[in-house]
């Protein structure tokens, strides 16, 4: 029982890190744009 817990623990860290990974990059592409626009 007590890998089956383990294993789920670690599955939720990866999600989590998708979901931050998924953020950064949102987060980059917004100050991307937002940059573009202020050197025009």
């Amino acid at each position: 029982m007590e890998t089956q817990i383990i294993i789920a623990s670690e599955l939720g860290f990866i999600d989590d890190a998708k979901k931050v990974e998924a953020l950064t990059q949102h987060v980059y592409a917004k100050l991307h744009n937002l940059t573009k626009k202020l050197n025009k």
